[in-house]
């Protein structure tokens, strides 16, 4: 009710967000220890494909639509003017 587009389900329509992580814990992974794993286990290096409002924004660890070394050249400019102003 607080999102005007459906969540929570794959469906047309439905924001369709989704995330697809390449995570293989050194211990069992089970609905009882899950929230430890997603805590002090898994982490974003360990994500290769993510999906959101059904648009793919990376696959195999790519990130689609984007150039990196641009967003890298401006985020480096930018932190040079923070940097002055400290």
């Amino acid at each position: 009710r607080y999102f005007p587009t459906p969540v929570g389900r794959l469906a047309p329509g439905c924001a369709g967000d989704v995330i697809v992580s390449d995570y293989l814990p050194p211990t069992e992974l089970t609905d009882a220890n899950i929230n430890g794993h997603l805590l002090f286990g898994a982490s974003g290096r360990s994500i290769t494909t993510t999906i959101a409002n059904g648009k793919v924004l990376m696959r195999d660890r790519q990130l689609q639509g984007i150039d990196e070394r641009e967003v890298y050249a401006k985020a480096r400019e930018c932190s040079r003017k923070v940097w002055e102003l400290v």
